[in-house]
């Protein structure tokens, strides 16, 4: 019964640590679909220039 408190510390350490990674990589995801709208926003200006000038 003396171990149970150490392995319960461990597993919330655990559970504290994959929750970082998790915001982490949400916060990365955010981060990559705004440049994707960012470039499909510039292929949509490049393309409108490129038809006005052609």
């Amino acid at each position: 019964m003396s171990n149970r408190p150490v392995k319960q510390q461990t597993w919330l350490g655990e559970v504290a640590a994959l929750t970082e990674s998790l915001q982490h990589l949400r916060r990365r995801g955010e981060e990559a679909a705004h440049l994707r709208a960012d470039h499909v926003e510039l292929l949509g200006r490049a393309a409108a220039t490129r038809t006005s000038t052609d």
